[in-house]
């Protein structure tokens, strides 16, 4: 988050706020959209592909669980979810949901990734964020 000139707590704020929006949509800056094909060149060792983190939220823990099992079907995955706070702006009011964050780390591609998550999420347009995973 440092390369996109925000410091980790506020994109972490971000995040939160963004998945309750009511945007539906995937976020992808255009930082990210130039960075896919460096992030799809990215090899290790033995040809298998770098991982990356994907982070999702789901607005009921049965949702989210749902989302973490199609995330333990890809490639060398790690799973976790955790209830978070979701504070945002909508219709003029500032409003608060409990939300479920899920963080997969897998070796698969994003749009492999994302295709397999979108196909299993409750929202219409659902907000996936990635990065390269740290190790």
């Amino acid at each position: 988050y440092e390369h996109l000139g925000m410091p980790r707590t506020f994109a972490r704020a971000l995040l939160v706020a963004a998945a309750g929006s009511g945007l539906r949509q995937s976020l992808v800056t255009p930082q990210r959209a130039a960075g896919r094909e460096l992030l799809q060149a990215r090899r290790f060792a033995g040809g298998r592909m770098a991982p990356i983190t994907l982070l999702t939220t789901e607005d009921s823990a049965e949702k989210a669980e749902k989302v973490a099992e199609c995330g333990r079907g890809l490639a060398e995955a790690s799973v976790a979810t955790e209830d978070v706070k979701s504070y945002y702006w909508w219709e003029g009011k500032v409003n608060f949901d409990p939300e479920w964050r899920v963080s997969v780390i897998t070796a698969t591609s994003f749009e492999e990734a994302r295709t397999a998550i979108e196909k299993v999420h409750s929202y219409d347009l659902p907000m996936i964020i990635y990065d390269l995973a740290k190790l």
